[in-house]
């Protein structure tokens, strides 16, 4: 069995017993994304790495790219004035190791009068099993929660939908990780099978 294939096993036989036991949140909210699963994992705020994207978008709604790699959808009734919109590529402090930015998304602070769709497209090459991933954003105090994710493997695409911004990233729930890139004959590469921890959402 490959590492692909023993990741997808893995999945399909042990995250649904993690999801039976999902984290409750305090004084739920309809209209805020819920968590998935996890213990908390607080991080630092991530730093910028690379130049942000903006326009802005009036109460007819439109749509932000971040070169071909994260979309907002802003549908009509969202904002009722003009309002400037961005994303911005940061550290991913969730997945230190991992090769992919994560994203702060502005206006912070804002609530959205209908929820925004934000899509992550990853690449054909892209390594792990697309079964496995998920769409996850850092609250204020620190603490990344995963969130419901659509997954179209056609596409290559993750997509969520909020009513406020933060700093938002996608990733593997499992994943496989070597101890080195290259190895001579006779050598030996370690794997370490990890699986992403994520908190629930503190208010």
């Amino acid at each position: 069995m490959n590492a692909y294939k023993l990741i997808a096993y893995l999945f399909i036989c042990g995250v649904p017993l993690l999801l039976a036991i999902s984290c409750r949140k305090d004084a739920p909210s309809l209209d805020e994304p819920r968590p998935v699963f996890g213990d908390p994992v607080t991080k630092p705020k991530g730093q910028p790495v690379g130049d942000a994207v903006s326009t802005v978008i009036d109460a007819r709604g439109g749509t932000l790219w971040f070169h071909g790699a994260v979309r907002l959808e802003i549908p009509p009734g969202a904002v009722e004035q003009l309002t400037a919109f961005g994303i911005q590529p940061i550290t991913n402090t969730l997945d230190e190791a991992s090769p992919y930015p994560a994203f702060r998304l502005t206006p912070e602070g804002t609530h959205f009068k209908k929820p925004i769709q934000v899509s992550f497209l990853y690449e054909p090459e892209t390594g792990g099993h697309p079964q496995t991933r998920m769409v996850a954003f850092q609250n204020d105090k620190g603490i990344w929660c995963g969130v419901s994710t659509a997954l179209d493997e056609t596409q290559r695409q993750l997509t969520v939908e909020t009513t406020h911004f933060s700093d938002w990233v996608w990733f593997d729930l499992l994943s496989l990780r070597k101890d080195r890139e290259s190895v001579g004959a006779g050598g030996t590469v370690s794997l370490k099978l990890l699986q992403q921890q994520i908190g629930e959402m503190h208010i």
